[in-house]
This record gives structure tokens, C-alpha cells and sequence, in this order.
């Protein structure tokens, strides 16, 4: 049940993050598939085209089961060596369980990565330049990638991904 208490507190945090920016952490788990039809495997079993995703750069794509039920919405990062897969909290195992069923003669190893990799969603204030976060990050382009985040309509969020010890820094 949603109280007049709780609704006017939500729409006080709503403006300030609206007006002077936040950040939150986590949330994610991370799968990382290596091997050379990485790729080719994940753009042939979910529902957005990856073949032309480049390097260090970031997609959101959905996976389905047969009966086209939502498994998961997961954001594919591809790297020189293989691909990072960001997926919801909890869900690393079963998304990888699930993958597994599509590997037939393809050489694909699938990792846990949970405890290396994390994220960081930043919010940035309407008029605000997003180009301190890219400055911060100017050293890690091979290990981290910055992308504004599609998904956010009201706000401009940029979404970090990377290992721990180098979000942590942010």
C-alpha cells in the first residue's frame, strides 16, 4: 500500500536527482563468453544484431525462451578477447544454463564474472556535460566501457561497466 507520505517523498527524491544528479551501484551479474562464436552464438539466440557491435561497445538485447517468454534483458559488451554479458541480479546461472542448450559444436567457455566486474549507473543533470566521466575513465578505454544508457527518457544517465577495483575509483 502506497501512503500520501511515501508517494510525496518519492516525488522529493525524483527532483532532486532531476535537478542535481545521483548514482547508484550494482545490481548486475556478469557472464564472459570466450571463444571465437561468442558472438555469432548470442546475435543467433536473442532478438537484437550483433555482428556489428564493435569492440568495447555496449547493446541491449533480449533473450527469449522457445515459446518467446522473456528470460532476460542483458546488455552485450564485446571485447578483442570475447563478450561480457550483463544480466539481471541472480540470473547469471540460469542464463548460463540456458546459453549452454545452444552450444553444439561451437569451442565457447562460459565464466561467472560477479565478483570481478560492476557496474555504476550515473545521473546527470539536464545542461550538465557528460564529459568529466569520460575523462575519469580516459585511462581504462580497453577495460571499462561508458555509454549513455538508451533506456532513460527523463534523464541522462551514463552507465559504466567494468572491473571492480576500477568503477570503485569513480
Amino acid at each position: 500500500m502506497v501512503t500520501a507520505t511515501s508517494t510525496s517523498f518519492l516525488g522529493q527524491q525524483y527532483r532532486t536527482v532531476y535537478s542535481t544528479g545521483g548514482f547508484f551501484e550494482g545490481g548486475h551479474d556478469f557472464l564472459y563468453l570466450s571463444g571465437a562464436e561468442s558472438l555469432e552464438l548470442l546475435h543467433r539466440i536473442s532478438t537484437n544484431s550483433l555482428l556489428d557491435l564493435p569492440v568495447n561497445s555496449p547493446r541491449y538485447t533480449v533473450l527469449l525462451t522457445e515459446k518467446a517468454k522473456i528470460i532476460d534483458l542483458v546488455i552485450v559488451v564485446r571485447r578483442s578477447d570475447g563478450v561480457l554479458l550483463v544480466t539481471s541480479k541472480q540470473q547469471s546461472d540460469r542464463i548460463k544454463r540456458w546459453i549452454e542448450k545452444f552450444i553444439i559444436t561451437e569451442l565457447i567457455n562460459i565464466t561467472n564474472r560477479t565478483d570481478e566486474y560492476s557496474t555504476v549507473s550515473i545521473i546527470i543533470p539536464k545542461g550538465y556535460s557528460t564529459q568529466m566521466i569520460s575523462d575519469v575513465m580516459s585511462g581504462h578505454q580497453a577495460e571499462v566501457t561508458v555509454f549513455v544508457n538508451p533506456l532513460w527518457h527523463n534523464f541522462i544517465m551514463d552507465q559504466i561497466i567494468g572491473p571492480k577495483e576500477i568503477v570503485k575509483t569513480i
